[in-house]
């Protein structure tokens, strides 16, 4: 199979590259996500450890909650959208950066809504590499609260309680332009995977939480 790379765009589509033997790249595919929503971007992928899935994480900004679009990655490194449950919702608005913990779990950064959803992607539990949304948490806020609480995770996901939310999208207000805010940008798991430690990009701060697979 030739190696191949993936990139969103600040467009609707994923570009897949094939990259040749002197490191060059030639662009081999444009795929647009369908979506219901203008201004769709596609503003993140990931592709699964087994090689056969990649996620596109669609933002639609504060227009609706995000979406994960789960690809198929063909034997020639093409992509087409997965035959079965292709669009999971990401659980928060303006999803914008993803990481994989190993081949169980992905993050997911919500830039708007200042959360970071947690994914089971183990194909071995039965969801054939589609994430399962197991729980949010929130970055710190100074703003009025505007949520509804989920059951703790258990206790083997994350070492330490943490406030936990969903925003209701029908009462969803974006920050205002200048406003301190919480806003989840990148993310990274810590060399052991013990802590996950958030870019909190709206009031400036890292976040650092304890993780435990």
């Amino acid at each position: 199979m030739p190696t191949f790379a993936y990139c969103g765009t600040e467009g609707n589509a994923v570009v897949a590259l094939e990259m040749s033997s002197e490191g060059t790249f030639d662009q081999k595919q444009r795929f647009e996500l369908p979506s219901a929503h203008a201004g769709t971007t596609a503003s993140f992928v990931v592709r699964h450890p087994a090689g056969r899935h990649l996620y596109a994480l669609a933002a639609h900004w504060d227009k609706a909650p995000g979406e994960i679009m789960v690809l198929d990655i063909g034997p020639d490194g093409l992509l087409s959208l997965a035959e079965e449950q292709s669009s999971i919702p990401s659980g928060g608005h303006q999803p914008s950066h993803a990481v994989l913990s190993g081949a169980d779990f992905m993050l997911v950064s919500h830039l708007l809504s200042g959360s970071i959803g947690i994914f089971n992607i183990q194909a071995s539990k039965g969801f054939a590499g589609r994430p399962q949304l197991m729980t949010q948490v929130a970055l710190p806020d100074r703003r009025p609260p505007v949520e509804s609480l989920l059951p703790p995770p258990p206790a083997w996901l994350l070492a330490t309680p943490l406030r936990l939310l969903v925003r209701d999208a029908s009462k969803f207000v974006a920050p205002a332009d200048g406003e301190l805010a919480p806003m989840a940008h990148g993310l990274a798991l810590a060399p052991d995977g013990d802590f996950l430690v958030a870019c909190d990009i709206g009031q400036g701060v890292l976040v650092s939480y304890p993780f435990e697979q």
